[in-house]
């Protein structure tokens, strides 16, 4: 059996794939959300990604602060409900993008009346989902999961969205230092226009841009095989933010240490996380 918490190069094998094919659809999807905005001809639009969190007793949406600052009285944003669409109310905390553009975050802690519009179509993360992560290992362990903006479709009327799912692996050193993002808040992740076929293993290029996906999360996938059966936990290890297509061609997050702290100090919640354990 292999430790949960080591890092590995993933051989996707049928098997493996099936495992993650449960994963994305029936974990990592009922915890995401799509967030969308209201054009001027009251149509709706995809506007970004959100991570659904159930912690210290209050319901919330984790997300790029670029996209949470919009959340205005007069500028509704929306997540898709059982009847529709609902707009989203509630208390919203944003990073101060002005004195770091790096570090991008933002908390909604949403208002109970809006809840019963969300049951079942969505799980609420518990911190026991939530694992700090302070340096990626390389390997193939890691996710981002999120709604691209062109993934998205109008068929018959009807606002249809797809969420995919990114299997990446670490940037390197230098990637930091050339966009100038500290790897001690931020994540940094290879996109290369290229990804993983689960269905494969093989390389495939990647035609969805990932616009839309700021504000989903960065999963650390935790394989464990035994009995000649794959199952695959999952930890939330961060919020995406951007992407470059300069030099590197990348995906940018920072570490859900930093929303947690946050939530401790202003809410004054006591959270922990258990660490991952590098060996």
């Amino acid at each position: 059996m292999l430790n949960p918490d080591s890092s590995i190069k993933i051989t996707f094998t049928p098997e493996l794939d099936e495992a993650l094919d449960k994963l994305m659809g029936n974990e990592l999807m009922p915890h995401t959300c799509q967030i969308f905005e209201m054009d001027t001809s009251s149509k709706m639009k995809p506007f970004g990604s959100g991570i659904m969190a159930f912690l210290g007793g209050h319901h919330y949406i984790l997300t790029a602060a670029h996209v949470a600052e919009h959340l205005t009285q007069t500028k509704p944003l929306f997540i898709k409900s059982r009847d529709g669409f609902t707009a989203i109310s509630g208390k919203v905390l944003v990073t101060n993008l002005g004195v770091d553009k790096t570090i991008d975050l933002a908390y909604i802690k949403l208002h109970p009346h809006i809840l019963p519009a969300l049951e079942g179509g969505y799980r609420f993360l518990p911190i026991s989902k939530f694992r700090g992560h302070s340096e990626l290992f390389y390997a193939t362990q890691y996710c981002v999961f999120g709604y691209p903006e062109d993934s998205t479709k109008e068929i018959d009327g009807e606002l249809q969205s797809q969420a995919e799912g990114f299997f990446v692996e670490p940037a390197k050193e230098k990637v930091y230092e050339y966009y100038k993002f500290d790897p001690k808040t931020c994540f940094i992740l290879d996109f290369k226009g290229k990804g993983v076929d689960v269905r494969t293993g093989e390389d495939k290029k990647i035609k969805i841009q990932p616009y839309g996906l700021s504000g989903c999360g960065l999963w650390l996938l935790l394989p464990t095989h035994q009995n000649e059966k794959w199952t695959v936990d999952y930890k939330l290890i961060g919020i995406m933010t951007e992407f470059k297509k300069g030099k590197y061609y990348c995906l940018i997050g920072n570490k859900i240490s930093l929303v947690l702290d946050a939530l401790m100090k202003v809410e004054e919640l006591k959270l922990s996380t258990k660490p991952v354990v590098k060996e």
